[in-house]
């Protein structure tokens, strides 16, 4: 397998999405929009996650 491979995409897009959440809980620790925030952040992540099986499927 390459490194360009739909498995490897969409881990590197979970990595870079979870970072961004860890960076904005540890800067924003109180913000009580961030729940929300990250509530929609997983359900984006959700969505690509089914995006990319689906074209993996479709291979």
């Amino acid at each position: 397998m390459s490194k360009y491979h739909p498995k490897y995409r969409y881990i590197k897009v979970l990595n870079n999405e979870i970072g961004i959440l860890l960076e904005e809980l540890y800067r924003y620790p109180t913000k009580s929009w961030l729940i929300s925030k990250i509530i929609h952040k997983i359900d984006l992540i959700i969505k690509h996650i089914n995006i990319e099986k689906k074209q993996i499927q479709n291979k």
